[in-house]
This record gives structure tokens, C-alpha cells and sequence, in this order.
């Protein structure tokens, strides 16, 4: 799998940005430069491991948070899933699960944190 440095960056500068955090000041709990900081942010460097994890912290969240669309995904990789989900469902609980599935898609696409 081939990371998306890009990518990775933007997600950690909306974070930042959300948390009200400076990006000196983040650069300056994970123990590395401004300008290093910067060069992520923008995609340009690569980020160890450990300061992976010392930012996630650092901006109190998961490393997961800041992956999002850095995997390769199926179109078809839930579809099995959902029928399943569904298939034992009466008309009202189909209803009432589009509902919630609608309104958390929305809710997703209005953050543009979680947007993909």
C-alpha cells in the first residue's frame, strides 16, 4: 500500500486547524521543526512512525482519523454486508436504518474532516 502523503498532511492541518492549535506548537510537543512541520502538512515529507503517533496524540486523535482515504477500498466491499443487514429487516426497520444511514452520510459530508 502506497501512502498518500498529500493527503495525510491535509488531514493533520484540518485537525490542527479544528483543535486551534499553531503549527509551531505542534511541531514543538512531537519534537520536530516548524519547517519540517510545514513540509508535512503540504505532503512534501515523510513523517517516522513514532512522530505519526506523537501527532495523532498530540491532536488527540486516533491514527485511523488521520488515514481515512489512504486505503484502498471495493465499491462492492460492504454490499454483501449491508444485504445481510438488511435481509432479515421488516419494511419499518428498513425505513428507519435508510433514515439514520442518510442522515449520517449527510452529517459526513458537512465535516470536511471525515470527508474522503
Amino acid at each position: 500500500m502506497e501512502i498518500d502523503y498529500k493527503l495525510l498532511g491535509e488531514r493533520i492541518q484540518e485537525v490542527r486547524k479544528t483543535r486551534h492549535i499553531k503549527q509551531y506548537g505542534l511541531a514543538e510537543s512531537v519534537g520536530v521543526s516548524g519547517p519540517f512541520m510545514s513540509q508535512v502538512e503540504s505532503g512534501k515529507k515523510q513523517l517516522s512512525l513514532e512522530s505519526f503517533i506523537q501527532i495523532a496524540d498530540a491532536l488527540d486523535v486516533t491514527a485511523d482519523t488521520l488515514l481515512v482515504g489512504n486505503q484502498k477500498e471495493l465499491n462492492t466491499e460492504y454490499q454483501s454486508d449491508l444485504y445481510n443487514l438488511l435481509s432479515d429487516c421488516n419494511l419499518y426497520e428498513k425505513k428507519i436504518i435508510y433514515g439514520l444511514a442518510s442522515e449520517t452520510k449527510r452529517l459526513l459530508k458537512e465535516n470536511r474532516f471525515f470527508r474522503q
